[in-house]
């Protein structure tokens, strides 16, 4: 099993760059390219690789990222942030990594039901 929190402080670095992303993927999805190298010194991970899927609608996870070590600590790293937390809080995004080591910021779109629709009217 993964020690917990060992990406945290590479995920803290990246920080900034992910908060001026995210504000951005409102009009259009973002991505960036995290340093390879970095990630390889903390742990090397091998056939599983580095890849994960974030799933947060307001804010909240919606997905199963507790095996997956550099998920967990970037979400940890997120909710530490006080701005940024409160401003997810109100958006519902997908942040993904695959073997590229592009890290990619998408906006979910907000699914409106009928009983939502009659309940507006």
């Amino acid at each position: 099993m993964d020690e917990i929190g060992k990406y945290v402080f590479l995920w803290k670095d990246y920080l900034p760059i992910i908060r001026l992303l995210l504000k951005k993927v409102e009009r259009e999805n973002q991505e960036f390219t995290v340093d390879e190298f970095k990630f390889q010194r903390i742990g090397m991970r091998g056939k599983a690789g580095y890849g994960f899927n974030i799933v947060l609608v307001n804010g909240k996870n919606e997905n199963n990222i507790k095996g997956v070590a550099v998920a967990r600590d970037l979400l940890f790293a997120i909710k530490e942030n006080p701005e940024l937390y409160a401003w997810l809080k109100t958006q519902s995004v997908k942040i993904w990594m695959g073997k590229d080591f592009k890290l990619h910021l998408d906006k979910i779109p907000v699914k409106v039901t009928v009983a939502a629709e009659t309940a507006a009217a």
